[in-house]
């Protein structure tokens, strides 16, 4: 399981942003991400959350859930690329 903290969440798209800073392999690798995100985190869009936040890491990932692909075969697959199950813990 990786464990990382989102710099942010949206939840219009219920999407978290997660920093380049902590090492892509805890945002990819596993088989389950656990996120957690303060409460004054959240945004209701992902405008809001870019125009309050003060500075941009070298990469920000917007992470939705599980990864889906039908390239091949035009057979859905879930999880393809990075976690198959993602969790996210909102903080007060």
């Amino acid at each position: 399981m990786g464990v990382s903290w989102a710099l942010f969440a949206v939840a219009e798209t219920g999407s978290v942003a997660l920093s380049s800073e902590e090492g892509r392999r805890v945002h990819l690798l596993p088989p389950t991400h656990l996120v957690f995100v303060e409460a004054n985190r959240v945004y209701g869009t992902l405008l809001e959350a870019l125009q309050d936040l003060q500075t941009l890491p070298r990469a920000l990932g917007l992470h939705s859930g599980p990864s889906k692909s039908a390239d091949i075969g035009q057979v859905m697959v879930k999880g393809v690329h990075g976690p198959g199950r993602l969790v996210v813990v909102v903080l007060e």
